[in-house]
């Protein structure tokens, strides 16, 4: 009715009559108060929506932290097992070390047991070590006592032996059968060969009757190989000389031992000696053929011809005894002497 003109409402009230206008009007009226109060409760169910939607959406935070929660308590929870099982795993490695300090304390105890041991053995030990040394002082002041008295015996022996000397070769001599004299042994002629540096190729030395050449490759008996220094040198000349090691290396494989002379070295110094004692070795030749050879001379020298005798001979000075232990020729050192003292 309220949406009807007011020519629309005239019409319908001549229609209608005022009784059946007031009809309409109050069922209008019904309507909209029915209309309104489906409003007011479309309203309030509306509020009551939205409240509720709030309310939900507080629930899904609210149910969003409980979970982030849950899940950090989930995750405390998983440290917790783990932190327990480290804690397990230490205190099993704990009761193990308790057992080995236990099993430790053991042996140290048995070794202190052996300890007091040793040092009871080694106190025994000690007192008669002790008693062994007091005895050993004891024989050794009785050795030094009768080291003593065999030392005054030997004096006395010493003189009896210088008296009976004196007096055999007072009768020696008085019966002819002690000739006088000082019999001299053989002595051998000896060189000295210096190798100032190293020899150059082909310079030669000759030593007694064999010559040596000094080669940097070996062709022929008695080469002898250049090295670098000069005691390498020497050495390489002293083994050919008497044959020694590096036959084939160090000097020429066909080389023969020098028939006359030996030699020994030091450092680039060799010394050369007669094989035969006597003068005669002052006949053999040293010679060389280099400038970084130095000889002691044109031979060898200083040989001494040995004094003849038979086995058991005797000769006599003013000082001394002398007799021939085997016969003697002048190459040989058989003349041994005793000294005649006075008392």
């Amino acid at each position: 009715m309220a949406d009807l003109t007011a020519l629309e409402k005239r019409h319908l009230r001549d229609a209608l009559g005022e009784e059946g206008m007031d009809i309409l009007d109050r069922q209008d009226q019904e309507r909209g108060a029915q209309i309104t109060g489906a409003v007011n409760d479309a309203a309030a169910a509306q509020l009551a929506a939205n409240s509720a939607a709030g309310d939900a959406t507080q629930a899904l935070a609210d149910a969003a932290t409980a979970d982030g929660k849950a899940v950090a308590a989930q995750g405390d929870a998983t440290q917790a097992l783990a932190d327990a099982a480290t804690a397990d795993g230490k205190a099993v490695a704990a009761q193990g070390d308790a057992t080995q300090a236990l099993a430790d304390a053991a042996t140290a105890d048995g070794k202190a047991v052996a300890a007091q041991g040793d040092a009871t053995q080694a106190l025994t030990d000690a007192a008669t070590a002790d008693g062994k040394a007091v005895a050993a002082q004891g024989d050794a002041t009785q050795a030094l006592a009768d080291a003593s008295t065999a030392d005054g015996k030997a004096v006395a022996a010493q003189g009896d032996a210088s008296q009976a000397l004196s007096d055999a070769a007072t009768a020696l001599t008085a019966a002819g059968k002690m000739g006088s004299g000082t019999p001299v042994n053989a002595v051998a002629s000896t060189g000295a060969v210096a190798l100032n540096d190293a020899p150059h190729e082909g310079d030669t030395v000759q030593i007694g009757t064999i010559t040596y050449r000094f080669k940097g490759t070996l062709a022929q008996a008695n080469d002898v190989l250049i090295e670098v220094s000069a005691a390498d040198n020497a050495a390489n000349l002293d083994a050919a000389i008497n044959l020694g090691a590096g036959g084939g290396t160090k000097y020429h494989i066909n080389t023969l031992i020098n028939p006359d002379i030996s030699s020994t070295v030091i450092d680039d110094d060799l010394t050369v000696t007669a094989k035969v004692k006597g003068v005669a070795g002052d006949l053999l030749d040293l010679i060389e053929v280099s400038e970084h050879i130095t000889l002691s001379g044109a031979k060898l020298a200083g040989g001494v011809n040995g004094t003849v005798g038979a086995a058991g001979a005797h000769l006599f000075d003013g000082s001394n005894i002398y007799i021939c232990t085997a016969t003697n020729t002048i190459a040989d050192a058989n003349w041994c002497k005793a000294a005649i003292a006075s008392f």
